[in-house]
């Protein structure tokens, strides 16, 4: 697991095609996505045992406090992501282990552009006829959403160029 942004993000398998690991980091986003608003009323009767105040526990969360006082009945996370959300450690308290769902579910959200970029490269690469339609149903996207995948990619490279290259 590479880290980013401090939290575990799945590394690429050897051998793995870069579709094929786009798929994973999409089940692994969805699951842990699903289960962390079941954990909102847990995480926050936690940080209330531990004195703090409502705008404190909405930071640690990442979130706003309004949404910690939403109405919204836990769902149940679906059986097929059920084994991707990643368990509690013993040593986690609840709001610990709320705020880690969210970081790895926008960890994982930062690495998305580039390995769609990769997927759409290796994909172009073996067969130059295929359309972009075709690559995105392939990562269980649709079109729409992977040129904004591609447009946050190419974002990310204007704002942060490798050392010794200018920036575009």
């Amino acid at each position: 697991m590479s880290v980013e942004a401090g939290v575990e993000v799945p590394q690429r398998r050897r051998g793995e095609s870069a579709v094929a690991y786009y798929r994973r980091l999409q089940r692994r986003r969805r699951a842990v996505a699903a289960a962390a608003p079941n954990w909102r009323d847990k995480a926050f009767a936690e940080g209330r045992r531990q004195g703090l105040a409502p705008r404190e526990i909405a930071a640690v969360l990442g979130t706003s406090k309004e949404w910690l006082y939403t109405v919204r009945a836990p769902r149940p996370v679906p059986k097929e992501l059920e084994r991707h959300v990643p368990p509690q450690d013993a040593h986690e308290d609840d709001l610990a282990y709320c705020a880690r769902l969210y970081e790895e579910r926008d960890a994982i959200s930062a690495v998305m552009p580039r390995v769609a970029a990769e997927a759409v490269a290796e994909v172009e690469a073996a067969d130059p006829t295929v359309t972009r339609t075709k690559i995105a149903a392939a990562l269980n996207i649709n079109e729409r959403y992977l040129r904004r995948q591609l447009a946050r990619y190419e974002q990310e490279l204007d704002a942060d160029p490798s050392p010794g290259e200018a920036p575009r």
